[in-house]
């Protein structure tokens, strides 16, 4: 885990750093989860790792799946890891594994993509706030976890955007028989009746 904002950022600019040094191909990336929470300024908590959606095409900003990241990239993220003493995956695409299909996320994913760049090599496109609400729903009807009700309520979805991440899911036929019972507990724990 990182242990604050700083070595976050830091990582990132030396990965950036790493690549061109590399002379390595550019690669810009969609990322979500934590990193882009505190990226876009909605969360101040401390992010294990970065989570990465997709890839961007350099030229006409075409949408491709994350998964498998390119060998330069994997080997640029194994040397930070060893330079800065993080984990080796403090950079992945499992997000992806588990998501699946990027056409079947909602248009909310894409529509707020805040971009910076980490020099010629590195451009991350974060999802901002519209895009988090339905991932991070799913995550915390999967996982479980405090910290993603934590991040759902800073976000702070309405009503609105509620019944629209809901419809997704199911939809997307995510949650099984199950996840109803815990959906309706999100909803509650937001301020919003069951939709």
């Amino acid at each position: 885990m990182m242990k604050d904002a700083a070595e976050w950022d830091d990582a990132l600019v030396l990965l950036g750093e790493v690549l061109e040094n590399r002379r390595a191909t550019p690669c810009h990336l969609v990322v979500c989860g934590g990193a882009a929470l505190r990226a876009t300024e909605f969360v101040t908590r401390v992010t294990k790792d970065v989570d990465v959606l997709a890839f961007r095409g350099e030229v006409d900003g075409e949408i491709g799946a994350a998964w498998p990241l390119p060998e330069d990239l994997l080997k640029a993220v194994a040397e930070v890891a060893v330079e800065l003493g993080l984990p080796a995956t403090w950079l992945n695409a499992s997000t992806w594994l588990l998501i699946g299909p990027l056409e079947r996320l909602p248009a909310e994913v894409w529509s707020e993509l805040r971009e910076i760049n980490y020099g010629p090599c590195l451009t991350i496109s974060y999802v901002g706030r519209a895009g988090q609400i339905p991932l991070k729903m799913c995550a915390a009807l999967d996982r479980r976890e405090p910290r993603d009700l934590d991040d759902l309520r800073a976000l702070a979805p309405t009503a609105e955007e509620c019944r629209r991440a809901v419809l997704w899911i199911r939809q997307a036929g995510l949650p099984d028989a199950g996840w109803q019972s815990r959906l309706d507990e999100i909803l509650e724990f937001l301020g919003h009746a069951s939709n």
